[in-house]
């Protein structure tokens, strides 16, 4: 009723009134919030009636020089209509300009003015006895009309009754603590493992996921199989390098003691033979350069074709997922009772068509895989490091018990703050649908600034919860690089400090730019970092 920037200062008398006139204390009085209830969107929970009042209730607590009125007499009863007219429009807008459009005849004579109009034209003008007197089907129809008035109104009392009891039942089951629309349901706590057993068989059989498991294993080990034998083939160009250093020095060695001896005298045949029979069995386990390569290229080319077939078979699986899971949501939505879009505005079935399942259509499989990725890649990466060096198991887990401390600190708070963002979401959607449908109302009542203030008041309510959400992600990937660059330094510094003669140079290259992929991307908790909608869904 106090819509429009004119009306912001309710005027408790003046408002009183008006709602005494338009026949408005009965409806608050049933109504389990009075003024203040929730009606639902688009006034779903109200009747035709009820909306007409309410109407007209603005329309009259709104000062003006002039009103229109069309038809706000067909929805309700004859009583209703009769006391509309005589204590609203007569005696409370007395001394406005009224123009009243109705098909309800028995009023003309409380009329200053007739217009007769027919198919957009006008017929006749003039007062009710100007009328009556040339136009005696019209007075005709008043007579009648007048008879069957009692009746009619009698008649009506019982339906009136029925109707009004009918609209505010789906009100009152809605009642609570507060006078607000019925609050959207808000998870509490971890995301249990049925929700990802669910989503997973929705896309494929046991049988597929299985073997997609098996792939997944399978390339991975391909993909740390090629980083090992790097570090095997340098470890054994190594080896290659020193034994031909230690061949060029036998032989400038022989060379010098020839020279400088007084007689040529031949060397033992046992000396430069034993090196040469040292030398043959080391340099036979040696392959050749060609070797090599084509085992490394055939590892490569494996890792690429493994990859890529576990990357389309997993998003094959996640595409199957989301058309199953969008086919049940939107089955149920059209088996849902009138109750459900009475209870639940259109902005909140938007988000979730909108919103949800375009998470769940585009980041989710990309989400997924980078976790199952990042999951299988520090395990490798781990593995590696405990082949080499066999003592960093125990800071490992030591490390690993912190990250998962933080981790679980993280998502206690972070979950719950990603919902609340989703609700805050949820009044966006349903005021600027809301508006699009009251435009015509909102530019009449001159309320563009109202409304627009509306909106940005709920659009900083959703940006603080984002903003929040995305400081906490940031925090808590500042925290794990934090643990990850102390894991380096360990890994680096304990080569320093237990360094032995069977320490070579490729294993210690390796483990060092394995560990350097932990920085920037601690398992599973990278995805949740950057891509934090996907928490809850």
């Amino acid at each position: 009723m106090s819509f429009g920037p004119s009306n912001s200062g309710c005027y408790q008398p003046e408002y009183n009134e008006v709602v005494k006139v338009c026949a408005l204390q009965r409806d608050f009085e049933e109504l389990p919030f009075g003024d203040k209830t929730q009606v639902g969107e688009k006034g779903a929970l109200l009747s035709g009636g009820q909306r007409a009042r309410v109407a007209l209730a603005r329309a009259v607590y709104r000062e003006a020089d002039a009103y229109l009125l069309d038809d706000p007499l067909s929805a309700v009863d004859a009583h209703v209509a009769k006391h509309l007219f005589e204590q609203c429009i007569q005696q409370y807008l007395a001394g406005k300009t009224r123009i009243l459009v109705t098909h309800q005849v028995q009023f003309l004579k409380g009329a200053d003015m007739i217009v007769v109009m027919n198919n957009g034209k006008i017929e006749k003008t003039g007062t009710f006895e100007e009328l009556e007197k040339n136009i005696s089907e019209i007075s005709k129809e008043v007579q009648q009309q007048s008879k069957d008035e009692a009746k009619e109104e009698e008649a009506n009392k019982i339906t009136s009754k029925r109707e009004f009891h009918q609209s505010i039942s789906s009100v009152i089951s809605l009642e609570g603590t507060e006078p607000d629309e019925s609050q959207e349901l808000i998870l509490k706590g971890s995301i249990p493992s049925s929700t990802y057993i669910e989503y997973y068989k929705a896309g494929a059989s046991a049988f597929f996921l299985a073997g997609l498991v098996v792939l997944l294993i399978i390339s991975q080990a391909m993909c740390n199989g090629s980083d090992l034998w790097v570090t095997y083939w340098t470890n054994k160009e190594e080896l290659r390098y020193a034994q031909n250093q230690a061949r060029n020095s036998s032989n400038i060695v022989d060379s010098s003691q020839e020279t400088n001896a007084s007689t040529t005298i031949l060397p033992p045949a046992g000396t430069s033979g034993n090196l040469n029979i040292a030398a043959t069995p080391e340099g036979a386990e040696l392959l050749s350069m060609n070797s090599y390569i084509l085992i490394y290229t055939v590892l490569i080319l494996m890792t690429v074709l493994l990859t890529s077939a576990r990357s389309i078979a997993f998003y094959k699986v996640c595409m199957n997922a989301s058309k199953n899971l969008h086919k049940k949501m939107f089955a149920s939505v059209l088996k849902a009772p009138m109750s459900f879009f009475d209870a639940n505005p259109s902005g909140r079935i938007l988000n979730r068509f909108s919103k949800d399942m375009g998470a769940v259509d585009e980041l989710l499989p990309r989400v997924n895989l980078d976790a199952l990725q990042i999951f299988l890649i520090m395990s490798g990466i781990l593995a590696i490091v405990f082949i080499v060096s066999i003592w960093m198991i125990f800071p490992a887990i030591i490390l690993g018990y912190l990250f998962f401390w933080a981790r679980k600190v993280y998502l206690s708070s972070a979950q719950d703050v990603k919902r609340l963002e989703g609700t805050t979401r949820t009044p966006v959607f349903s005021h600027v649908t809301s508006s699009l449908y009251g435009l015509s109302s909102i530019r009449a009542f001159r309320a563009q600034g109202m409304v627009a203030q509306e909106f940005d008041t709920l659009q900083d309510q959703h940006t603080s919860t984002w903003c929040l959400l995305l400081q906490s992600s940031e925090a808590l990937g500042l925290y794990l690089d934090v643990i990850s660059t102390v894991f380096l330094g360990l890994v680096t510094f304990q080569f320093l400090i237990f360094r032995s003669e069977d320490t070579v140079s490729g294993s210690v290259g390796l483990v060092i730019a394995q560990s350097l992929i932990l920085t920037g991307a601690p398992p599973a908790t990278s995805t949740e970092r950057k891509n934090p909608t996907l928490m809850t869904k």
